[in-house]
């Protein structure tokens, strides 16, 4: 005997069944509404589309800016270390409103004090919370190359003039300090740097034009004999190591090549001199375990005890730089609290439109809830009206916030075609990505929703008879 199948009976229709069917119904239903209240749902649309396109497009100007930091940051191994200059006097403080009646010329103010390698040599040996210790270069010298390994050195350009040699004055720490490999053979040491040797670290780039043939290994050992241009006493410089090409970053490849010479050599800043040699600063970095605060104390105890008080200024030029980024935002997180603000007014008018609109529509719900519609999907229906709206404002203002990064692209770029054409590829980056775009529809679509919640209860929670005894 067959059995009765009861399936079709105990069982709802399947479009009833598919979520995605009472989303599509609902979908069209709000986008009926809206179109109904056109003009009102454009002014709602709009603002929505201002305030995201705004916010998005700050945030992306933003979020390159701090991108860009963190490429100086990781760029510049002198941010990472504190920086030792002589103190002078300070000339605006005679312009502030505390200023004194008079400034006492003492002789630190007429004699500031001279940093010189001794100091530099002093702080390697005696700091012990110092890792690293560096001077920048105060003049770097250009000579001819006169002979090379014992012969004549000629440039292999066709022209048949000497070399040209960049002698750039460092330390033993330089290349440790900013993170360069060598090749082969070695850092100048620091007795050698205390005698003022006259050796050399090379270039890997530069060995070929040097020792046409030789390898890095085979460079080390040899000598070159440098003069310069106005004359003077040539001096024989011993290769002692061979430093691998630099990876330069974006931030210093936009820059360009820094001194343009056939060959590019370090030497201590104390070869050929006599006596100790002037620094205009002296930069050390804090060994493991100590903190820049407290590697700032130990440099000032060390000046004081060595110079006097107060003669020489400590600065960490990171907290300097963080400092600079902090203002230079202000700006932009001002737009985007006027961003926020217009969507603020954007949302406020979903709250008035909506809820007015419902209250309009009282006894079309109160009718519905009576012939037996679900208060959940009358809720819900107002909800999509107001997502709807979001979702569309939000794709508006990704628009807008896409002209307003090409805009700021445009100026950066015109800018930055004064400074070379790698600036223009470094600045060309600036665009909004995925995390942009998923900001501003987050913004967008849950501002809509969060003041939607109110007229979408209002319109669910109506009394089908008191809503039915009038307009």
């Amino acid at each position: 005997m067959a059995q009765l199948d009861l399936s079709n009976i105990w069982m709802p229709d399947p479009a009833r069944r598919s979520r995605a069917a009472v989303v599509r119904g609902m979908a069209r239903l709000s986008y009926k509404q809206l179109r109904h209240r056109f003009l009102e749902s454009l002014l709602i649309l709009l603002g929505i589309a201002l305030g995201v396109g705004v916010l998005t497009g700050t945030e992306t100007f933003l979020r390159f800016s701090a991108s860009l930091d963190a490429e100086v940051l990781r760029s510049q191994a002198e941010l990472q270390a504190v920086n030792i200059r002589p103190r002078t006097f300070d000339t605006s403080q005679l312009w502030t409103g505390d200023a004194p009646a008079a400034v006492r010329l003492t002789p630190d103010v007429i004699e500031p004090l001279e940093l010189t390698t001794e100091d530099l040599l002093a702080i390697k040996g005696e700091l012990e919370s110092g890792r690293y210790v560096v001077a920048p270069s105060s003049i770097i010298t250009y000579q001819r190359i006169v002979e090379a390994g014992g012969r004549p050195a000629v440039a292999d350009d066709g022209a048949s003039r000497p070399l040209e040699v960049s002698l750039r004055q460092a330390t033993p720490d330089e290349m440790a300090f900013r993170g360069r490999a060598l090749l082969a053979g070695r850092m100048f040491s620091w007795e050698e740097y205390a005698e003022g040797r006259y050796v050399a670290v090379l270039e890997e780039e530069s060995v070929e034009a040097l020792f046409p043939g030789a390898s890095p290994a085979e460079a080390v050992g040899q000598t070159f004999v440098a003069t310069g241009y106005g004359g003077g006493q040539p001096g024989q410089w011993q290769v002692v190591g061979v430093v691998a090409k630099e990876e330069l970053n974006p931030i210093l490849a936009a820059m360009g090549p820094g001194v343009s010479a056939d060959i590019v050599a370090y030497v201590p800043h104390t070869a050929s001199a006599g006596e100790p040699v002037t620094l205009t600063q002296i930069s050390v970095t804090p060994a493991e375990g100590v903190s820049t605060e407290q590697l700032v104390s130990d440099v000032e105890v060390f000046f004081a005890q060595r110079h006097g008080p107060e003669r020489v200024s400590v600065t960490n030029p990171l907290e300097q730089l963080q400092e600079l980024s902090r203002s230079q935002r202000t700006t932009v997180l001002s737009l985007m609290g006027i961003a926020a603000m217009a969507l603020l007014v954007a949302a406020i008018n979903i709250l008035n439109l909506f809820t007015a609109r419902v209250i309009r529509r009282r006894r079309l719900m109160s009718m519905s809830v009576a012939l037996g519609a679900d208060r959940r999907l009358l809720f819900r229906l107002t909800l999509t009206e107001s997502l709807l709206l979001g979702v569309a404002g939000s794709l508006v203002g990704l628009l807008l916030a896409r002209g307003i990064v090409a805009i700021l692209r445009m100026l950066l770029l015109s800018q930055a075609a004064s400074l070379g054409p790698g600036f223009e590829e470094l600045f060309g980056a600036l665009g909004l990505g995925w995390p942009d775009v998923l900001l501003g529809l987050a913004a967008g679509a849950g501002v809509s929703l969060a003041f939607g919640l109110y007229p979408a209860f209002l319109g669910a929670s109506f009394d089908a008879a008191e809503g039915l005894k009038g307009e």
